[in-house]
């Protein structure tokens, strides 16, 4: 079957309803740190299906702060489904396997973040954190050490 194509003016009205539930989070979220708000708000930006991927990776990093992990992992799912992985994304679904006590996952997915040619100085920061906690769950102590020094780097 053949997949109907949006028409434009659908694609804009959906991009600036994105827009408008991007502001209400960021109030909810980042000025009143409201998590019932937050969730609710989140809820709606996932259910658009933005063709952008900056909505959905708001969507999943609020979701794993959280600890929803069902939440987060179809996020991220969507994310590896229709965009690009960069290193964020595999840092995402790194942080997806932790909640999930998946630390071997975790690792995988983290290491995988560290070789993107691309990857910003924070992420790197976040991916090193992530990857000192995941070898200090998987009993890797000089690892966990390794990482936890990186991340200052």
């Amino acid at each position: 079957m053949r997949k109907i194509k949006p028409k434009k003016k659908d694609i804009e009205k959906k991009r600036k309803k994105v827009d408008e539930l991007l502001k209400e989070l960021f109030h909810y979220h980042g000025a009143l740190h409201d998590e019932q708000k937050t969730l609710e708000t989140v809820k709606k930006i996932a259910e658009l299906e933005s063709d952008d991927p900056m909505p959905a990776e708001k969507v999943a990093s609020i979701y794993v702060d959280y600890n929803r992990t069902n939440e987060a992992d179809k996020a991220v799912t969507y994310l590896e489904e229709h965009f690009p992985p960069t290193a964020y994304r595999l840092f995402l679904r790194g942080r997806v396997c932790d909640l999930k006590q998946d630390y071997g996952g975790c690792i995988k997915y983290s290491e995988m973040a560290l070789e993107n040619p691309n990857i910003d100085l924070l992420t790197r920061m976040m991916i090193h954190n992530i990857l000192g906690h995941a070898y200090r769950y998987a009993g890797d102590a000089p690892n966990s050490l390794k990482h936890y020094e990186d991340r200052k780097s």
